[in-house]
C-alpha cells in the first residue's frame, strides 16, 4: 500500500487492531500528513480496486476509483478513512496537522524528542510548566504520566505506543497516558497506540485541551480517553478506533465529574461502546456532559451507541447527546441508560440519572445493512434510584423521522419517569414470530416444524420491502432463509411460513427487514436430545463450527447409570465432556442463548426477566454472562477428560461425574480438542464459555 499526498509520497504507518471475529490481531494503515490548503490524495493498492468510501460520510468526499488506485480531493484538515471495496481490513486513515515550529515560550522544562525511536519506559513528569514535544517522524515507547503538574503541554504530531510491552506489567504502568492531579493541561497532535489499557486517562484533573489526538488500541480494555473524576475538559477534533470504550466519563476516587464538552470527532468501534457514562461513578456528582457533532463510522458489536451505566452513588445529571451520525453499526442498540448491580459497582448505594437531552442523530449508510433495527433502553434500579426526565429530540433513520417508544424499540420499567418526545410518534411496520406446526423428531434424527412471520403495515402509507428471519446457530439448523418481498397497504397484513429443520439443542430465530422502521422479532425454543439405552439408537449430531469445520457425528446413550458417547473424533482428538444436572427452575436475569455470532452483533442474546423471554443487547461480550452480571445458569458445571481412543466410544459412570447414578434429565455439552485458529471452543452445541456456564448445555433425556 502507498500514498501520496500532493504528488508527494508519505510514510504508511501500522498500529495492530482486533476485529469480529476476533481470532487474530491484524493492522491498521494510517498516515500522518502536514496540512497547508488542500490535499489531493492518492492511495495505491497492491491489487484492482472496484470501489471505495471515505468516511466520514459528513464530509462529503466522493472519491475515484482507477485500477489499483483510490483518489481524492481534501478542503479541509479532517480525520478521514478510506476504505476499498467495503474490506474494513484494508482500510486507511489520513491524519492532518498544521505543521509549525514547536513554541516552548513560557515553559520551564522541555523534553523534545526528534524523528526517530525513542524508548523511555516511563516519562514521570512531576514539575510545573513542563512541555513535551514528539516530532514529525518520532516514535516513543513507552508511557507518560504526569503527576500534580499545573502548566502542561504534551504535543507534536509523532507517536506515543505501548506495542513493546506486556500486560503483564504492574496495573499502575499499564496506560499509556495518565494526567494526575494536573491543571492546565495540553495535549495535541499526538498519536496514542496500542496502549496496554485506557490509552488516555484524565484522574482529578481540570482544566484540560485534548486536540487532534488519534488513538488506535486492539488490547481489552484498551479505552480511548477516559475523563475521571476532573472537570472543565474540552475534547475536539480527535479520531478513535479501539477495542474498548472511546470517549468515557468515569469516577473512581471520589472527585465529581463537571463542565465536559466531547465534540467534533469521529470514532471507530471494534468492540464495546463508541460514547459511554460509566460504569465506575464514585462520587457525588457527573453533571454537565456533553457529547456533541460526533461521527461513528463503525460499531461492530451488540453494544449501545451512546449509553450511561449506573452502579455506585453518584447523582448523573444533564447529559447532552447532540448531533451524532453514526454510518455502520449493523447488530448495535442505538442508546441504553442503565442503573443495575455489576462487578465494577462499590458503592454500597445507589445514585440515579436525570434530565438526558437527546436530539439530531441519524443513522446513515445503508438501510437494512449499516442498521438493522432499532432497539433502546431507559432502565431504573428501584422506586429511590431512578431515571428521570429524558427528552428525545430529532432522531432520523436513513432519512425517515423516528419519535415514541414503538419506533425507537424503547424499553422501560416503573421506574423510569417522564419520558419527552419533541416529534409526534411515528407508526411502524412490526414483525411477529408465531410457532407453527410443532416441533417433532424425524427418523432422521432432526426436529422438524414450522414457524409463522406475519408483517403488519401499522403506518399511513403503502409500505413496500424484504424481510425473512435468520436461524442460529448459524449452520447448525435449516430453513430457507431468503428474504421475501411484500408490498402492503396501511393496515395490511401478510403471513409467512417456514418449514424448519432443527437438530437438538438450542434454536433461536431473529427476524430481517430491509427497512429500520419495522419492529422485529424473535424466536427460541428448547429442544431435547433423547438418549436411548443403545449407542446405535442414538440420533447423530453432527460435530462442526461456524468456519465449516466438520469432525463426523456424536451419539449419546444412558443405561444403569453409565453414560456411552460415541464420537468420530475421539479417534484422533482429546475431548472434555461437560456436565450439569437442569436447575429447577430458571432464575431472573438468567441468559438463555448467546452463540459466537452474538459477540459481534450478527445473532441474538436472550435472557429470562421478570417471567418472560426479552433480548439482552447488553451480553456484546461473552464474559459478561459469568464476570459482570452474573446471571449465567444456577447450577454447578461438571468436567470429564476424555482421552483419544482407536474405537471412538467411551463408556462413563455417572459418578465420574459427580451425578446421581439415577439421573435421567442432564445437560450436556462436549468440546473437541484441535486446532481451529478460532478464538472460541470447538463445541458440539456452541456452548463459548462451557467451563464456566451451562447456558448453551443441550437438554438431554433419557428414553426406554
Amino acid at each position: 500500500m502507498q500514498c501520496t499526498i500532493n504528488g508527494q509520497p508519505m510514510p504508511v504507518q501500522s498500529s495492530a487492531v482486533h476485529t469480529p471475529p476476533y481470532h487474530e490481531w491484524t493492522l491498521n494503515y494510517f498516515t500522518v500528513c502536514p496540512w497547508t490548503r488542500e490535499a489531493r490524495v492518492e492511495i495505491t493498492y497492491d491489487h484492482p480496486v472496484t470501489s471505495a468510501v471515505v468516511r466520514p460520510l459528513s464530509a462529503g468526499i466522493c472519491p475515484e476509483v482507477h485500477g489499483c488506485t483510490v483518489a481524492f480531493t481534501m478542503t479541509e484538515a479532517i480525520h478521514v478513512s478510506v476504505e476499498p471495496d467495503n474490506n474494513l481490513a484494508e482500510a486507511m486513515q489520513v491524519f492532518p496537522y498544521v505543521p509549525s515550529e514547536p513554541d516552548f515560550t513560557g515553559y520551564d522544562h522541555v523534553y523534545r524528542f526528534e524523528a526517530g525511536e525513542h524508548d523511555v519506559d516511563e516519562l514521570h513528569l512531576t514539575q510545573d510548566r513542563t512541555a513535551v514535544y514528539l516530532a514529525p517522524g518520532a516514535t516513543v515507547h513507552g508511557r507518560i504520566f504526569a503527576d500534580g503538574v499545573a502548566g502542561l503541554k504534551i504535543f507534536g504530531p509523532g507517536a506515543l505506543t505501548m506495542r513493546r510491552y506486556h500486560r503483564e506489567m504492574p496495573e499502575e504502568m499499564l496506560r499509556c497516558m495518565e494526567i494526575r492531579n494536573c491543571r492546565d493541561v495540553v495535549l495535541e497532535d499526538l498519536c496514542v497506540l496500542d496502549s496496554c489499557c485506557w490509552s488516555v486517562r484524565l484522574n482529578e484533573s481540570q482544566d484540560i485541551a485534548i486536540r487532534n489526538i488519534k488513538i488506535i488500541g486492539c488490547r481489552g480494555n484498551a479505552d480511548g480517553i477516559d475523563v475521571t473524576g476532573s472537570s472543565h475538559v474540552r475534547i475536539s477534533g480527535c479520531f478513535i478506533r479501539t477495542y474498548d470504550d472511546s470517549f468515557v466519563i468515569k469516577s473512581l476516587w471520589g472527585g465529581n465529574v463537571e463542565d465536559v464538552v466531547f465534540e467534533k470527532s469521529t470514532l471507530w468501534n471494534d468492540m464495546a461502546r463508541p460514547i459511554e457514562v460509566g460504569v465506575e461513578m464514585r462520587c457525588a456528582h457527573v453533571r454537565n456532559i456533553t457529547f456533541r457533532d460526533i461521527d461513528v463510522i463503525h460499531s461492530l458489536t451488540p453494544y449501545p451507541i451512546f449509553g450511561i451505566h449506573h452502579g455506585d452513588r453518584a447523582l448523573v445529571s444533564d447529559i447532552r447527546f447532540e448531533n451524532i451520525r453514526i454510518e455502520h453499526a449493523p447488530g448495535g442498540q442505538l442508546f441504553d441508560f442503565r442503573i443495575t448491580d455489576s462487578v465494577w459497582n462499590t458503592d454500597t448505594q445507589k445514585g440515579e440519572i436525570c434530565n438526558l437531552y437527546i436530539n439530531d442523530i441519524s443513522l446513515v449508510g445503508a438501510e437494512g445493512r449499516d442498521f438493522r433495527h432499532v432497539h433502546c433502553r431507559a432502565v431504573g434500579f428501584d422506586e429511590t434510584h431512578t431515571i428521570e426526565n429524558i427528552h428525545i429530540g430529532r432522531i432520523t433513520a436513513f432519512g425517515k423521522v423516528l419519535s415514541g417508544g414503538e419506533a425507537l424499540g424503547l424499553q422501560s420499567n416503573a421506574y423510569t419517569h417522564n419520558i419527552a418526545f419533541e416529534q409526534p410518534e411515528t407508526p411502524v411496520l412490526t414483525a411477529k414470530m408465531l410457532p407453527g406446526q410443532v416441533f417433532a423428531m424425524g427418523k432422521d434424527g432432526r426436529y422438524h416444524g414450522t414457524l409463522k412471520l406475519e408483517v403488519c403495515n401499522n403506518t399511513p402509507e403503502t409500505a413496500c420491502g424484504e424481510i425473512g428471519i435468520k436461524l442460529f446457530p448459524m449452520g447448525v439448523h435449516q430453513c430457507d432463509e431468503t428474504p421475501k418481498p411484500y408490498r402492503l397497504a396501511s393496515g395490511e397484513r401478510v403471513c409467512y411460513e417456514y418449514a424448519v429443520t432443527a437438530a437438538p439443542g438450542k434454536l433461536a430465530a431473529e427476524t430481517r427487514s430491509s427497512r429500520v422502521d419495522c419492529r422485529n422479532d424473535f424466536y427460541y425454543c428448547e429442544l431435547d436430545y433423547p438418549m436411548p439405552e443403545r449407542i446405535a439408537d442414538a440420533p447423530a449430531l453432527p460435530l462442526t463450527t461456524l468456519y465449516g469445520h466438520r469432525d463426523g457425528e456424536v451419539r449419546f446413550a444412558l443405561r444403569n447409570g453409565w453414560l456411552e458417547i460415541a464420537a468420530d473424533a475421539m479417534k484422533h482428538h482429546d475431548l472434555t465432556l461437560y456436565a450439569a444436572l437442569p436447575p429447577k427452575e430458571r432464575a431472573d436475569n438468567e441468559v438463555l442463548f448467546t452463540v459466537e455470532e452474538s459477540y459481534y452483533g450478527e445473532g441474538p442474546c436472550i435472557k429470562w426477566k421478570d417471567g418472560a423471554l426479552c433480548p439482552a443487547p447488553e451480553i456484546g461480550n461473552h464474559f459478561e454472562i459469568t464476570y459482570v452480571f452474573l446471571n449465567q445458569p444456577k447450577t454447578e458445571i461438571h468436567t470429564l477428560r476424555l482421552p483419544r481412543n482407536h474405537e471412538g466410544l467411551i463408556r462413563v459412570p455417572m459418578a465420574s461425574l459427580n451425578l446421581p447414578k439415577d439421573s435421567r434429565h442432564l445437560w450436556l455439552e462436549l468440546e473437541l480438542h484441535r486446532p481451529t485458529g478460532c478464538c472460541k471452543p470447538y463445541t458440539l452445541f456452541r456452548s463459548t464459555l462451557p467451563q464456566d456456564t451451562a447456558h448453551m448445555f443441550c437438554s438431554c433425556r433419557a428414553t426406554k
